[in-house]
């Protein structure tokens, strides 16, 4: 297997567009957009670490721009969990549950 070598910009771009943080949302966030950056993404950690708003909630922000976080609540209350607690969660849209204890 051979390696090649790549600039500390071209693998933070890489890095950014793999995360649809390249460029500012295209238009308005809607519900679907949020399971589409989950998807994107392929995981979301939902914790309770919260000082502007917890992390979950600013984290989308920066993927969609503003957004209704009553969307991302709909997805974890369809896989079952009520609130967010002390325990981390994992949002999966490959998962059988969507959302799995870590």
């Amino acid at each position: 297997m051979s390696t090649s070598e790549i600039s500390l910009e071209t693998a933070r771009a890489l890095t950014l567009r793999a995360q649809g943080l390249l460029r500012p949302p295209e238009h308005p966030a809607g519900k679907n957009d949020v399971l589409a950056a989950i998807e994107r993404n392929g995981v979301w950690q939902i914790d309770t670490i919260n000082v502007v708003a917890r992390s979950p909630y600013l984290a989308l922000w920066s993927h969609l721009g503003e957004y209704s976080a009553a969307w991302l609540d709909e997805l974890r209350l369809k896989a079952g969990f009520s609130s967010i607690g002390h325990t981390p969660l994992v949002l999966s849209p490959s998962s059988s549950t969507l959302i799995t204890a870590v």
